[in-house]
């Protein structure tokens, strides 16, 4: 959700959420129209799961990139 010209613009992503949680839309508007400031939330598993996904998007570009260089393919 975003506060343009005195509007605020939905995403598909805030509609489900108002479909969920009618409160959850009244919160999202508040901190896009910077009435309150959006919860830090620190996930110690998700933060661990971050971390897993990024080695393995690393691993992948790289073996990519390994294999391409060896074919000789540009």
């Amino acid at each position: 959700m975003h506060h343009l010209n005195n509007s605020l613009r939905f995403s598909a992503s805030d509609l489900v959420g108002h479909l969920d949680c009618h409160h959850l839309t009244v919160l999202d508007a508040a901190v896009a129209r910077g009435a309150i400031s959006k919860p830090k939330i620190w996930d110690p598993v998700l933060q661990t799961l971050v971390k897993r996904g990024m080695a393995g998007e690393t691993a992948i570009f790289l073996h990519v990139n390994c294999s391409r260089d060896r074919s000789g393919a540009r």
